[in-house]
């Protein structure tokens, strides 16, 4: 997701790996986008799911709104309770990417140290318009990633509101298109 990242904002921004009880990332129906979603079921569970994701550390407040326009109104902004991993020696997108965590690796990230921490997230508010199947990137974004980024550019070129485009745009974002003459 780095690539959608560096269309949008013109850059990646740090990130943590971090864990998340309580939710699913499923696809929306008829669509390839993922929607975090409150699992209601892993709450009656007696072992929680676990959701890996990353915890975006340097936003700039305008990055923020390019967020907020980005995200369509059926997701709702909340604060979340996610715990981050602060030592882990690999990429945080990378790292989400694999979606779940097995269940052998709990104890060695307990033993790491878990840090609870607070974290803006965008909830997907339609349950009824949303897959029964979980989102996954090797299914639904690796094999549509020029899509994805085309969509992105569009968005930014199009629908962010001036002050936001003139952003993102002096960041590096939107799409370029690079031609090579022989």
């Amino acid at each position: 997701w780095k690539s959608v990242q560096q269309v949008l904002l013109g850059r990646v921004p740090r990130a943590q790996p971090a864990l998340l009880t309580g939710f699913t990332r499923w696809r929306v129906r008829g669509q390839r986008f993922p929607a975090l979603s409150e699992d209601t079921a892993s709450s009656n569970d007696s072992v929680p799911l676990l959701l890996r994701g990353a915890v975006l550390v340097d936003l700039t407040p305008e990055e923020a709104a390019i967020y907020d326009e980005f995200e369509d109104d059926e997701y709702d902004k909340r604060l979340i309770m996610p715990s981050v991993i602060p030592d882990l020696q690999e990429d945080p997108f990378e790292w989400a990417q694999r979606l779940s965590v097995q269940e052998e690796d709990v104890p060695r990230l307990k033993e790491n140290g878990l840090q609870p921490t607070s974290a803006w997230a965008y909830i997907w508010t339609e349950r009824s318009l949303l897959d029964d199947e979980v989102w996954r990137p090797s299914r639904d974004f690796v094999p549509y990633e020029d899509e994805y980024l085309q969509m992105t550019g569009e968005f930014v070129h199009l629908e962010l509101p001036e002050e936001l485009r003139a952003a993102s745009l002096a960041a590096g974002g939107g799409l370029s298109e690079l031609r090579l003459a022989r």
